[in-house]
């Protein structure tokens, strides 16, 4: 048997390559995308341990040095707990030799630990294609001139973890990638709505959130954005962060969204013409997830004689289908809705469920006409539930594979003949392993024993 370094190089890379840190764009869809932030911090712990034990295998020689060196760089991870984790050593070697650094393609900073060192440098090393910010909490643009770098950076990838930023500093971080391709932002609205005070001394002037200082934070990349991811921070503030519905209508590249519903659809827009024709015509995939249990999916964070803002979006995207000009008005062909609305035991203020949760299939009587093909439906293989069929008949009618997935085992997906549906079916196998009772807890205030 030949021994390891007496293999061609090319076969060492490989394998190193294969045992070393990987971080591709679309890796973190295995997971329901409002789980990203949780499940990146999972990744970034397995890269720690990886570098751990690769190090001292690239010190045990000459070659193997060679061989490691570029998968050593190519993910730099961000220790979660520690001010010395690896991404701070990179920082502070940009005033030093940055050979190394050519080969960095991936990596994570916490901004609130290393604002000192010039966090944004790492912008222009010459291969890097995914940048992770956690905590980039300034009102305002940096201090240095950063004209001349608008729309140089090689960047494709951004995901700003617990971001407070407001829309002065966003807009300027945003401006420099050249082509932005995938935006991952998880907005931390307590660093907008003043409820980050100390004891009883006030924080600074407090700036109400709006999806349209996102929106005009975001403009620069409008004709390349193919991907956006919107989710908040989790907090027991109430009526935090709700406004008018994001506009998205000039973001002429983008395909894939996944938002949470304060964001989509606000607390004043039950209009479903107004939130069709506020998504681009390109998009091709929407999920949505909401994060209020006294929230009925069906109706969102609206009054009780709003129009019911699902079911009138289906509505307008049919039209939009089957328009005279013949040009359709919208590409969408996937929607998945995931909910924390609350279990069995529900709260005081909640509706009675649409989903027939309580008493057969409720409703589902006032659609005689409607016949659809069983055998493209997907449910929990221990229950027979199915969304409502006023609901299913909207999908279908307007031409869009969805999936519902709700607490416990109420979880159906259907997809329509000729479509691909979506890619990662995690809901197949999902156990809500982040939205379990000590979760719920921290975000309702009520106790752990929910199910």
């Amino acid at each position: 048997m030949a021994q390891l370094l007496d293999l061609p190089t090319e076969i060492l890379l490989k394998i190193i390559s294969n045992l070393a840190a990987h971080n591709q764009p679309d890796s973190l869809d295995h997971v329901p995308f409002y789980c990203w932030v949780e499940a990146l911090m999972e990744q970034d712990e397995e890269a720690q341990e990886q570098i751990t034990w690769l190090r001292p295998v690239s010190a045990s020689c000459r070659r193997l040095y060679d061989v490691c060196f570029r998968a050593l760089y190519s993910y730099i991870p961000l220790d979660w707990s520690s001010s010395g984790a690896p991404s701070m050593r990179l920082l502070q070697a940009l005033g030093n030799d940055q050979s190394p650094l050519v080969h960095v393609r991936c990596l994570h900073i916490d901004v609130k630990s290393c604002s000192a060192l010039g966090f944004y440098k790492v912008f222009w090393l010459p291969n890097v294609r995914i940048v992770s910010l956690r905590r980039f909490t300034n009102r305002q643009a940096l201090g240095w001139d950063g004209h001349d770098h608008v729309g140089t950076s090689p960047v494709e990838v951004l995901r700003l973890i617990e971001c407070g930023a407001h829309e002065e500093a966003l807009a300027e971080v945003l401006s420099w990638p050249k082509a932005l391709k995938e935006l991952w932002y998880d907005i931390e609205q307590a660093y907008w709505d003043g409820h980050y005070w100390s004891g009883y001394r006030p924080g600074p002037a407090a700036y109400q959130f709006t999806c349209a200082a996102v929106e005009r934070a975001m403009k620069s990349q409008a004709n390349s954005l193919e991907r956006l991811v919107l989710t908040r921070q989790r907090r027991p503030y109430q009526g935090l962060g709700y406004s008018f519905p994001i506009n998205l209508s000039d973001f002429t590249r983008l395909r894939r969204l996944s938002i949470y519903h304060v964001f989509l659809v606000g607390r004043y827009c039950g209009d479903g013409e107004l939130l069709r024709k506020q998504l681009p015509r390109s998009l091709n995939e929407l999920e949505v997830f909401f994060d209020d249990g006294g929230t009925d999916f069906l109706k969102g964070a609206t009054l009780p004689n709003q129009q019911v803002w699902l079911l009138g979006m289906l509505e307008n995207i049919k039209r939009g289908k089957n328009t005279d000009s013949g040009t359709p008005e919208s590409s969408l062909e996937r929607l998945r809705i995931v909910s924390m609305e609350w279990p069995s035991f529900r709260s005081p203020f909640a509706d009675p469920p649409l989903d027939g949760s309580d008493a057969g299939e409720h409703g589902n009587e006032s659609e005689p006409d409607f016949v659809y093909d069983v055998t493209r439906g997907t449910s929990h293989p221990e229950s027979i539930w199915k969304p409502p069929l006023r609901l299913m008949r909207g999908f279908i009618e307007a031409g869009v594979s969805f999936s519902v997935f709700l607490h416990q085992k109420r979880r159906y997906r259907y997809v329509m003949e000729g479509h691909q549906g979506f890619k990662h079916n995690w809901e197949d196998s999902w156990t809500g392993r982040y939205l379990d009772g000590k979760a719920l807890s921290h975000y309702y205030g009520i106790g752990q024993n929910i199910y």
